[in-house]
């Protein structure tokens, strides 16, 4: 499985799987651009309603540019999609959806808690091929063994004690940045030192990845 940061949370997954070669995109939103010209897209699994994690106009050109792919999504990003004239799957809850052989596990859970009198939206947690976990917006705790996290480092509902901590319950061997689409390039070290500094003594590595990297695992 090679992984590619495109920016903020949208992930380019190639897999090689019985000599077939798959590629999902997660998440094509507003802080990034790399996504609308991406071809070869098998699947685009979006994890909730945000415009920073759904963007109409790039997930158009997406399916412009991969006329076969397939859009999944939960019921409450589906019913915008539904309204914009965009075809879609429906991620069930605690389903698991088959990829060109690929396995997508799936949960359904509420968006971390952003402030008092915010509602929170559907967010979809997804495991990728009982590898990767990606849990959208949300300190989701799984039950199994995860080999690597892409983990929140910033955003107005996640501080940084929150993503130490999430890190170490959910002990994954691996685990990268993601949703720091909103720390300027220059002034976000911090945010990626510290969350480091407290991770790996935990025996978790922490892969500093940044948009255009990808690592292999």
């Amino acid at each position: 499985m090679k992984i590619t940061k495109i920016g903020h949370c949208c992930l380019q997954v190639d897999i090689n799987k019985n000599g077939n070669d798959v590629r999902i995109l997660t998440d094509p939103g507003n802080f990034s651009d790399g996504q609308n010209s991406i071809e070869y897209v098998d699947a685009v699994l979006i994890t909730h309603e945000h415009a920073d994690h759904m963007h109409l106009p790039s997930l158009q050109q997406i399916m412009l540019n991969n006329p076969e792919v397939v859009v999944y999504a939960n019921e409450s990003t589906g019913n915008i999609l539904q309204t914009e004239g965009v075809e879609f799957e429906l991620f069930g809850e605690g389903s698991e959806i088959d990829i060109k052989g690929v396995s997508v596990k799936t949960w359904n859970t509420d968006h971390a808690d952003v402030y008092d009198g915010i509602e929170p939206v559907l967010n979809t947690v997804l495991f990728i091929e009982d590898t990767l976990l990606y849990p959208g917006d949300a300190f989701w705790i799984p039950e199994f063994t995860v080999n690597t996290l892409a983990l929140a480092v910033a955003g107005p509902w996640c501080k940084t004690r929150d993503v130490i901590e999430y890190a170490k319950a959910v002990n994954p061997r691996i685990c990268f940045p993601v949703h720091d689409g909103v720390l300027h390039e220059q002034n976000g070290e911090p945010f990626y030192r510290v969350a480091q500094n407290f991770i790996e003594p935990a025996g978790i590595e922490f892969r500093d990845i940044r948009n255009g990297e990808s690592l292999e695992i």
